[in-house]
């Protein structure tokens, strides 16, 4: 059995278009569960790490179900049903948070921390090899500044949001006073 309410709050995501369920387990490991009219089967995905270091912070199902990306923090997986995992990306000490795919699975967005500094890329999942990331965000500075905290604020509370088609809107709060500005960003046309 599957043990997921020590959690204070588990973590379990649908697959869009089939009857599956990825799940993280008190024992750190995924699951990606699916049921049928007879029953439920699992097949596991796997512990990423058996200390806990990367255990799984986020789950993201790509909108037509092929995959699903996972993030250690330190490190996005692609999934695949069958519960073999591809790294995606990694870093340095790079984080990376906020997943979220493009309507047609295409791509997807992403929140990028490292050191001092926080932005969103963007990677294009259609080309094979991948290309590098492509930041869509300025960097903007982490610290305890007066200064600093609105544009920071505004980066973390904010996921980018995708329209029907391939453009992304992410909302920009002015340093100064409340402004709030939506900009978008056709992805269609990025190349890096």
């Amino acid at each position: 059995a599957i043990k997921v309410n020590d959690f204070p709050k588990p973590m379990m995501v649908w697959n869009p278009v089939a009857p599956t369920l990825a799940v993280l387990a008190t024992d750190g490991v995924t699951y990606l569960i699916t049921t049928t009219t007879t029953g439920a089967s699992q097949v596991v995905v796997g512990a990423f790490d058996p200390v806990g270091v990367e255990t799984p912070k986020e789950y993201a199902w790509s909108p037509d179900g092929s995959r699903l990306m996972v993030t250690t923090g330190a490190k996005i997986r692609a999934v695949a049903s069958d519960g073999s995992n591809t790294l995606i990306l990694s870093r340095g000490t790079d984080t990376f948070a906020d997943l979220a795919y493009s309507p047609d699975s295409g791509w997807l967005v992403y929140r990028v921390t490292r050191s001092n500094k926080i932005w969103f890329e963007v990677l294009d999942l259609d080309q094979s090899p991948l290309l590098p990331p492509l930041p869509i965000t300025p960097a903007e500075p982490i610290s305890s500044g007066a200064n600093s905290m609105p544009a920071y604020r505004a980066i973390m509370s904010m996921s980018p949001a995708w329209s029907t088609s391939n453009v992304l809107y992410y909302t920009s709060f002015a340093l100064g006073g409340p402004t709030v500005g939506i900009i978008s960003i056709d992805v269609s046309g990025l190349t890096p």
